[in-house]
C-alpha cells in the first residue's frame, strides 16, 4: 500500500469513526476507531523506515559509499526508486568529481614548473613534482621543512602575497616565485605559489654570449696571425748573406714563437665554440679522479706537494661523457693546486655525494677564499683574477656539466673555517616515473 494512499485512508477512517460515535454506534465507531489506530502505527513505521534508509543514504554519502543500494520495499516501492535514484546521481557526481581531480593532479604533476598551495598556518596542502624535485625533496609538509634546505626561500615563501614576484639565489640554482591567493571553503585563505627555475635559462643565454664572444675573437686573430706567421717564417729561413743581422734573426724567431702561442690560444677557443656532443655512458667517478690526479704533478708550484684526500667509492657510477668530464676535473683540480700555492700544507679533499638519487662530488681546497664579488663572475668566459690567466677553464668546465645535464658550482661560504669547494652534480638518468 502507497504511503500516500495510507494518509488518505487514515483521513477517511477517522471521518467515518467521527460520523458513527455523533449516530450513537458505539460498537462500529469503537471498531472504526481501533482500524484508525492500526492505520497510525502502520503511517508510523513506515515513516521510520523511510527515515532510517534516508539516514544510510546520508552516511553513505559522509562515508564516500557509492555502492549502497536501499531495498524496494513492496510498501514504498516508489520511496525507495527514487532515494536509488538519488544515491546513483550522488555516486556519478563523485566519480566524475575524483575522475576531474585525478585528471587535474596527473597535469599539475607533470607540469615543468613548481606548483605549491600553502594555507595561512604555512601547511603545505598540496606540492607538485617539479617543485619538490627544486627542493630535493620527496615530501613537503609545511614551510618551516623548506626551511632547513634554504632559510631565504623559506622566508620568501612565508612573506609573499598575491601578484608579488620575487627572485631566490640558491647555490646551484635560481628560482623565480610568483604569487595568487584565493578563499576556500574547506582551507581557507590559500596562497597558491609558482615557482620556476631559471638557471637553464640563464645557462642557454651564457652559452649564447660566449659561443658569439669566442667566435669573433677566434676569427679577429686569425685574421692577424696568419700572415704574421707566414712572413716571419719566410724572413728565418733567409741565408746570412740576405739577412746580416742576428738580432733580427732572434726577434724574428721570438715572434714567430709568440705567434704561435696566439694561434694555438685562438684554435683553442674555435674548438671549444664546436665541443661535440656529449657521448653519455656509466663511468667509474673514482677512475676519472684518479686520472685527473695522476697527472697533477706536473701542476705543482714552488715544488710543493700537494696532499690528495679521496674518500669515493670504487663502485660509484655517474652518467657522462667520460673526455669531458676528466676535462672539467682537470680544469677545477688544477685551479685548485694553484689556489693552495701560498699554503703551508696545501690540501685537496675530493668526495662524493649522494642525495635524493643524485650524486655529486666535491672538490675542495685550504687555499685563499674566493670573494663575494669575484665569486658572482668565475664562471662569466674570459673572466680571470690571474696574471696570464685566459679565463676561460670555470666556464667551459660548467659549459660541460651543463651540456650534460648536470650542474657545476662554487658552494657558499657558511663559516670562516670553510674551505672553497667545487661542486659538480651529474644527471640522475632518464625520469622512470609514469609520465602522460
Amino acid at each position: 500500500m502507497k504511503i500516500w494512499c495510507s494518509i488518505i485512508l487514515l483521513v477517511a477512517v477517522s471521518a467515518v469513526s467521527a460520523i458513527l460515535f455523533s449516530r450513537g454506534e458505539n460498537v462500529l465507531g469503537a471498531m472504526a476507531s481501533a482500524a484508525l489506530i492500526l492505520l497510525a502505527v502502520y503511517i508510523v513505521k513506515l515513516i521510520k523506515r523511510a527515515d532510517s534508509d534516508l539516514a544510510l543514504l546520508v552516511e553513505a554519502i559522509r562515508n564516500n559509499d557509492s555502492t549502497l543500494r536501499l531495498p524496494k520495499n513492496k510498501h514504498y516501492a516508489r520511496v525507495g526508486e527514487k532515494l536509488n535514484l538519488i544515491s546513483q546521481m550522488l555516486s556519478e557526481i563523485k566519480l566524475k568529481s575524483a575522475e576531474e581531480q585525478r585528471f587535474f593532479s596527473v597535469i599539475i604533476d607533470n607540469i615543468p614548473v613548481g606548483v605549491m598551495a600553502v594555507n595561512t598556518s604555512g601547511r603545505i596542502i598540496m606540492a607538485n613534482r617539479a617543485c619538490k624535485s627544486m627542493l630535493n625533496m620527496d615530501v613537503i609538509p609545511c614551510i618551516q621543512r623548506i626551511d632547513r634546505f634554504s632559510k631565504s626561500l623559506a622566508d620568501k615563501l612565508e612573506a609573499i602575497h598575491s601578484k608579488e614576484t620575487e627572485t631566490v639565489e640558491l647555490p646551484d640554482k635560481t628560482l623565480s616565485l610568483s604569487c595568487s591567493e584565493a578563499m576556500f571553503y574547506h582551507h581557507g585563505h590559500v596562497k597558491l605559489l609558482v615557482i620556476t627555475e631559471i638557471s637553464a635559462d640563464l645557462n642557454r643565454k651564457e652559452q649564447e654570449t660566449w659561443n658569439l664572444s669566442v667566435r669573433t675573437l677566434s676569427h679577429e686573430i686569425m685574421n692577424s696571425l696568419a700572415p704574421i706567421i707566414s712572413i716571419s717564417q719566410t724572413l728565418s729561413d733567409l741565408t746570412d748573406t740576405q739577412l746580416d743581422a742576428d738580432s733580427i734573426r732572434e726577434g724574428l724567431a721570438t715572434i714567430s714563437g709568440m705567434s704561435e702561442n696566439l694561434l694555438s690560444f685562438s684554435q683553442n677557443y674555435r674548438a671549444l665554440t664546436l665541443m661535440p656532443t656529449p657521448q653519455i655512458g656509466r663511468h667509474s667517478m673514482l677512475e676519472m679522479v684518479k686520472e685527473v690526479v695522476e697527472v697533477s704533478s706536473h701542476w705543482h708550484t714552488d715544488n710543493k706537494k700537494v696532499a690528495f684526500n679521496i674518500k669515493i667509492s670504487p663502485t660509484t657510477v655517474v652518467n657522462c661523457d667520460r673526455l669531458l668530464t676528466i676535462r672539467a676535473l682537470s680544469n677545477i683540480i688544477k685551479n685548485a693546486i694553484e689556489a693552495t700555492a701560498t699554503a703551508e700544507a696545501p690540501d685537496i679533499s675530493i668526495s662524493e655525494i649522494k642525495k635524493k638519487g643524485k650524486t655529486s662530488l666535491t672538490i675542495s681546497n685550504n687555499g685563499p677564499k674566493i670573494s663575494a664579488d669575484v665569486a658572482v663572475d668565475i664562471f662569466t668566459p674570459f673572466f680571470t683574477t690571474r696574471k696570464g690567466g685566459q679565463g676561460i677553464g670555470l666556464a667551459l668546465s660548467k659549459r660541460i656539466m651543463t651540456a650534460q645535464k648536470g650542474n657545476l658550482y662554487l658552494e657558499p661560504y657558511n663559516t670562516s673555517s670553510q674551505p672553497t669547494t667545487f661542486v659538480f652534480v651529474f644527471n640522475a638518468g632518464p625520469d622512470k616515473s609514469n609520465r602522460l
